[in-house]
């Protein structure tokens, strides 16, 4: 991808803005923009109004194209040609040299907020060959196409024609038709700057919604339908940082985001006659623009559910859902990572199969193969719908785990293999907790006793102690099964992110283990040390199982939001006071004998105790400079007891605030994150077992009430699905009951009253005359006067 030619640099080659203003003076010099300006008018225009408002379309016709004829032609080439390399180079170097002098006339900016600057300081805008040899130029002299002369285009490599759609008028519209019917060949043309290439007449007619106009560009012979708009305009603004991967993305700044193709313009844009003319004319269902996203990828970024119907609906090239782009993504997962939950439900209704339902409850199954966190092979599978909810941290994934489906695949998950397993480990860390707690209480004071003494308190100290260390090393080793079935980095980063305290835990048996050759070597410190840290890492654990009961879950997620977000902004503005005070309290006290002051770390320390509240108000005399010395003891405890600590007690407050309001959703988050962590500890075989038992096999059944849509998303892996019984409301035959029932009420309440108020005689006897309208319904008929 051209990153560079589209801005994606560290710095801009020139503020955007500047663009748009030289765009601007050149329209008084421009002899492109004599013919369509940016503000609606022009000698085109001015051809087209010669007759006033009332002349007739064909009179107005005639004068254009006489006009046309005379004007126009010395803009264009005797017929559509590739546009060369060297051809490009001279356009694009041309349009460096003018911007480079209309910077230098307008403004003083300095050179080094530009890409460089040349020896002697002038403003050095890049040229083409600058780009070529970065390897980021787009241009590649292929499927390239101009009518209208390079050298006659405007500043943003624009046409005429272009201007006319970009002014978004009926006026200008009948205009471009006009043109069109005498050049067709103008449909060919596309937008050659940076900012906007690849753009053609398509995409902009597509944008603003003219049927007519697309199918006259289909009509000719030179409209290319796969063109692709692929400027800096219509990326996703966070791709404008430097090094940005593409697989990165959220797509919450799209700009103009639209995936490229004019079947993904129109898909975006939920204009179902023009996706259904592009197909009709070849366009290609399931094109992948440079991020990946098919057309419909982008019915998800931009929440068109209906769009996603239509598509997957067509009885000719119906699009394929099965598709992923860059991330990984196919539309379904893609919903669940953006925490789209109205497209992520509906794209699960549409992709399911309904087997019976008896009045409002409905048995539905519901296919696993994006949806869940087990892949075909029985490894994780991270690009899971599952696993994109759970793991993101928003309020709509949060309420995307309420949905019926997420609910009971979860459930079934838990019953299958994620309750047994989780009491096991907790009865497993209890034993191996009382153990060890047993082993430090009865630890005699005497040193020299730990290894040699005989008596039966040691014995069972003893027997506590290799009780202890042999469970650290199955834990280790279970821990390192695991491991082994870990096939990324990415991967395993994401585990250690969703289980903090077990890695603390699986820490802490790694310490128990160093203390066995502290013990021999007889290195009584280190094995205090190491048991000073092993023993609160063992503790922490029981973290973990918090997170799994309701009491006690949403409290633990409260803690660690606590600390990965406000202790830590308090810690880092804390200890810039707190070393800044020391060193001058240090200073302040030196060589005076107060003891809370004689070094650096107790200087230190005694400023902690003072923050907390716990000083000596008396001890601030003894200092060298006294009065300088309170004043110093004021700011200090202005700043670090009173005002950061209640900024402390404030963001603790709010964040509790924040997960207290919603403790049933945070809850099952952390119910689900310790069903994926209980279901990675077992091996594929295992984990496709399981999911045989909670699935029911849909290889031979038809999903989405379309056969081809089946055909496209089948796989040679058997297809597993998920049953499920909800009920959806009021039935049919209840809501044509109500229907039928207000109907009845309305007429019994109309009868009731006079029509229209008092009617005389001969209004009354016109209203007799008048014809009844029937209303049919299922098995009736009414007739009701209007």
């Amino acid at each position: 991808m051209f990153s560079r030619f589209l801005g994606r640099d560290t710095s801009p080659v020139v503020d955007p803005g500047s663009i748009w203003k030289f765009q601007y003076e050149k329209v008084a010099i421009d002899p492109i923009y004599k013919l369509v300006n940016l503000t609606g008018g022009g000698m085109l225009i001015d051809a087209y109004d010669e007759g006033g408002i009332r002349e007739p379309y064909k009179d107005k016709r005639r004068r254009v194209w006489k006009f046309a004829k005379e004007y126009i032609p010395q803009f264009l080439q005797d017929e559509p040609k590739n546009t060369t390399k060297r051809e490009y180079a001279k356009w694009t170097n041309t349009l460096s040299k003018d911007l480079e002098n209309y910077l230098k006339l307008i403004s003083s900016v300095d050179s080094e907020h530009r890409r460089g600057s040349s020896s002697d300081g002038a403003v050095y805008i890049p040229t083409y060959e600058d780009f070529e040899k970065a390897g980021d130029s787009p241009f590649t002299g292929e499927n390239t196409p101009c009518y209208w002369k390079m050298k006659k285009r405007g500043v943003l490599g624009e046409t005429a024609f272009h201007l006319l759609i970009l002014n978004d008028s009926t006026k200008h519209f009948q205009i471009a038709r006009m043109l069109l019917e005498l050049f067709p060949a103008l449909a060919v043309d596309q937008y050659m700057g940076p900012d906007y290439f690849g753009q053609t007449a398509l995409h902009l007619a597509i944008i603003y919604n003219n049927y007519n106009l697309v199918r006259g560009m289909l009509n000719t012979n030179y409209c290319n339908i796969h063109a692709r708009a692929r400027g800096t305009f219509f990326l996703p603004l966070e791709f404008r940082k430097p090094n940005m991967p593409m697989t990165r993305t959220k797509y919450q700044r799209l700009y103009a985001y639209y995936g490229e193709y004019p079947l993904s313009f129109a898909a975006s844009t939920e204009n179902t006659a023009v996706y259904d003319l592009l197909l009709d004319n070849g366009a290609d269902v399931n094109a992948q623009d440079d991020l990946g996203n098919t057309a419909l990828h982008l019915t998800v970024i931009h929440d068109k559910l209906n769009m996603f119907h239509h598509a997957i609906n067509r009885a000719e090239y119906p699009a394929n859902p099965s598709i992923k782009n860059k991330q990984g993504y196919t539309p379904m997962v893609l919903a669940a990572f953006l925490g789209k939950q109205e497209m992520f439900e509906g794209i699960m209704k549409k992709t399911s199969k309904k087997f019976w339902s008896i009045n409002n409850i409905v048995c539905s199954g519901y296919p696993l193969k994006d949806l869940d966190s087990i892949n075909p092979q029985g490894n994780t599978n991270w690009n899971s719908a599952l696993i994109q909810i759970i793991h993101n941290n928003s309020n709509e994934h949060l309420d995307m785990l309420q949905a019926d489906v997420i609910t009971r695949l979860l459930q079934e998950k838990w019953d299958v293999f994620g309750k047994r397993r989780f009491f096991e480990f907790l009865i497993y860390h209890i034993v191996h907790i009382l153990f060890l707690s047993c082993a430090v209480y009865i630890r005699p004071n005497d040193i020299t006793q730990l290894a040699t003494a005989a008596d039966p308190s040691s014995i069972a100290r003893y027997c506590f102690e290799i009780i202890t260390v042999l469970m650290s090393i199955y834990a280790l080793l279970y821990s390192f099964v695991r491991i082994k079935h870990i096939s990324t980095i990415d991967e395993f980063w994401m585990i250690l992110r969703s289980m903090p305290t077990r890695i603390l835990y699986y820490l802490a048996c790694i310490l128990m283990l160093v203390c066995i050759p502290a013990r021999f070597l007889k290195l009584v410190d280190l094995e205090d040390w190491l048991l000073t840290f092993a023993i609160p890492f063992f503790w922490s654990y029981f973290f973990f199982f918090a997170r799994g009961f309701f009491l006690t879950g949403p409290f633990v997620t409260m803690l660690y939001r606590m600390i990965r977000t406000n202790l830590v902004i308090f810690f880092i503005i804390y200890i810039i006071v707190w070393l800044a005070s020391g060193v001058v309290f240090y200073y302040l006290f030196k060589d005076q004998g107060v003891k809370d002051f004689k070094n650096p770390l107790d200087t230190f320390m005694s400023l902690l105790q003072m923050s907390l509240g716990d000083f000596s108000y008396e001890i601030n005399r003894m200092s060298k400079q006294p009065a300088m010395t309170y004043i110093l003891f004021i700011f200090f405890m202005l700043i670090a007891h009173v005002l950061l600590l209640n900024v402390l007690i404030a963001m603790l407050t709010r964040t509790y605030q924040t997960v207290i309001n919603k403790t049933e959703k945070e809850w099952r988050r952390q119910w689900a994150s310790i069903i994926m962590i209980i279901e990675r500890a077992y091996s594929r075989e295992d984990r496709l077992h399981f999911q045989d038992m909670y699935s029911i096999d849909m290889s031979n059944m038809v999903l989405g009430n379309t056969k081809k849509l089946h055909e496209l998303s089948r796989t040679n892996v058997k297809d597993r699905g998920l049953l499920s019984i909800q009920d959806m409301g009021a039935s049919t035959g209840k809501r044509k009951a109500a229907v039928t029932g207000m109907w009845k009420t309305s007429k019994r309440a109309a009868s009731k009253r006079p029509l229209y108020g008092a009617i005389t005689l001969d209004r009354s006897s016109e209203l007799a005359h008048r014809p009844a309208y029937k209303v049919k319904g299922k098995d009736r008929e009414w007739q009701t006067w209007i």
